[in-house]
């Protein structure tokens, strides 16, 4: 296989974002002109599995074009599409097999966010790498069955970004796409900001934080208030001690904006008093990882729920 490469979806590496509405019916073709089969899963997208889905269940060879079509069903949200090959998973979204998946819907609208997608709402993956000859990347050198990381921090697959700032408020979609590394996020000046979404989607009320830690595939939106600056001036966005993205502040109009202390309601699920607590057990590192003293093997199941029904899962 040749390593000078990079895969993406419909560009080079990783791949425009995709907008999808609550309600709305969605047909897609997924087309492999990759050497080598793949899956295309839908990260935290509410559809039925494993074909719509996307995971090792559902291949994709070379040259294959599958259709799939499903309704939206789920609120506002940031989610993500990537590789899921068993068992070429990590392999396949270290050469760029990612891309940003958003939701909208009615109630996220009426919230007092920043939404002018580019502008002041800004899509991070956080990924690592590390270059070879060339500038070259090559994961079998790098591998690791922990998880293979680099010395270089790559956002939205660039090094060393920049950003430049023409509104008082920025929001920040921010994904871990790295396959090992967590991200402790902070600004320089400790400047403060406000999470207002995770996995799930919009969070019952907003949150203030300085610090923040992303492990991997998890998601995170947040408002910053670059309010206290002025045109000229730069704020670093760093995981630790490492600089990630700089922000260069210009010119913007006063944004006396404020977030409610509630944004929305999220129904709470109760288990029925009959169901009984499932309890599951992780262990093992490496190649010994494993579930109830089971390693993973897709072609067995070993537990079925039923959908929609509650259950208090003890892991």
């Amino acid at each position: 296989m040749d390593i000078n490469q990079t895969w993406g979806y419909n560009a080079p590496f990783l791949g425009q974002t995709i907008v999808f509405e609550k309600g709305q019916h969605v047909h897609i073709n997924l087309k492999n002109s990759l050497p080598e089969l793949t899956t295309f899963h839908w990260h935290g997208l509410n559809v039925p599995g494993p074909i719509t889905d996307g995971g090792c269940h559902a291949p994709v060879y070379p040259g294959e074009v599958k259709k799939i079509d499903f309704t939206v069903d789920q609120p506002a949200a940031t989610l993500w599409l990537h590789a899921h090959p068993c068992p070429s998973t990590a392999e396949q979204v270290w050469k760029g097999l990612a891309a940003f998946v958003l939701i909208k819907d009615a109630k996220e609208l009426k919230l007092p966010f920043p939404r002018k997608y580019g502008i002041n709402d800004i899509p991070l993956v956080l990924q690592d790498r590390r270059f070879h000859e060339n500038n070259q990347f090559d994961y079998l050198k790098d591998y690791d069955p922990d998880g293979v990381q680099g010395p270089t921090a790559v956002i939205n697959g660039t090094v060393n970004p920049y950003f430049d700032v023409r509104s008082q408020k920025i929001r920040l979609r921010i994904l871990d796409g790295a396959n090992r590394r967590e991200w402790r996020l902070h600004f320089s000046d400790d400047l403060p900001f406000v999470q207002i979404a995770s996995d799930g989607g919009i969070l019952p009320e907003p949150v203030g934080f300085t610090h923040l830690m992303l492990t991997c595939a998890e998601r995170a939106e947040v408002i910053v208030d670059f309010g206290k600056y002025k045109e000229g001036d730069k704020v670093v966005l760093y995981s630790d001690d490492i600089p990630l993205i700089t922000f260069r502040i210009h010119a913007f109009e006063k944004d006396d904006t404020v977030l409610p202390d509630h944004l929305v309601d999220i129904p709470e699920m109760k288990t029925d008093k009959n169901t009984p607590v499932r309890k599951v057990v992780m262990s093992g590192m490496d190649e010994e990882v494993m579930i109830d003293d089971k390693k993973f093997d897709m072609q067995r199941i070993d537990s079925r729920q039923q959908v929609g029904k509650v259950e208090y899962w003890d892991i």
